[in-house]
């Protein structure tokens, strides 16, 4: 009652809830990432254009991956596609409009580190930072995706058969009481599964909070070399 959870509090849960502490840490990386995007394109427009489009193509990525995170929006307009399709669960309909937001959303970044990513070489680090940030993203995307595709057409969705693994894994790690507790929630929540929520709550979460991490990262190496840039420069004038 406290927590005003439809299902009981395991710790996974509360961390990678819906607006819980690992979203809420993946909401201030990816806004400081923003920030800091828009930043360095204004800093560096004049200096290096390539830099600048690259980093205003993130901005804007960033911005609509934002949006996603925070507000679910994926989940919304996938609703009205099922109801005008007839799935109650997601079926091909579904999968296919998830698939073109993820294609969307995901594009506008990937777009820009291949037009001018190379220009990243440059800034020491930055490039293989942005690459990990970029490489996590797509596999929490990818395990989003695949996660619940199609699952009108399956008896059990790829997350809960995923998750399946990690909770026999928990149960050689737990102590003797693990095994009852969560085979005795499966037992009455058959559509809410342990091993699915291992999958979404607590593997996606943290993927999300490391591309995060590293994106932010390679933004931060961008600018320490943008300032030893004009450092320099200045020296050289004087």
């Amino acid at each position: 009652m406290y927590f005003y959870f439809t299902y009981t509090p395991f710790f996974f849960q509360h961390y990678g809830r819906n607006s819980g502490f690992a979203e809420m840490a993946q909401w201030s990386l990816l806004a400081s990432a923003i920030a800091l995007a828009f930043y360095l394109a204004g800093t560096v427009k004049r200096d290096n254009t390539r830099l600048s489009k690259l980093c205003s193509l993130l901005g804007i990525g960033f911005v609509l991956m934002l949006f996603e995170d925070a507000g679910d929006v994926r989940h919304v307009l996938m609703s009205y596609v099922q109801l005008a399709a007839g799935e109650p669960d997601q079926g091909i309909a579904g999968t296919l409009f998830e698939a073109t937001y993820f294609t969307v959303i995901g594009g506008i970044p990937l777009y820009a580190l291949i037009r001018y990513g190379g220009v990243l070489r440059q800034c020491g680090r930055s490039l293989r930072y942005m690459i990990v940030g970029f490489i996590a993203y797509a596999a929490a995307a990818g395990l989003s995706f695949m996660g619940t595709a199609f699952q009108m057409l399956l008896e059990r969705d790829l997350y809960t058969i995923m998750g399946d693994g990690l909770v026999r894994l928990s149960y050689r790690l737990g102590d003797e009481a693990l095994p009852a507790l969560w085979e005795r929630w499966n037992a009455g929540n058959w559509l809410y599964q342990v091993g699915f929520f291992l999958m979404d709550s607590l593997v996606e979460e943290n993927l999300e909070i490391i591309a995060g991490a590293f994106v932010l990262a390679a933004l931060l190496t961008v600018r320490e070399f943008v300032v030893k840039t004009q450092r320099t420069q200045l020296k050289s004038l004087s």
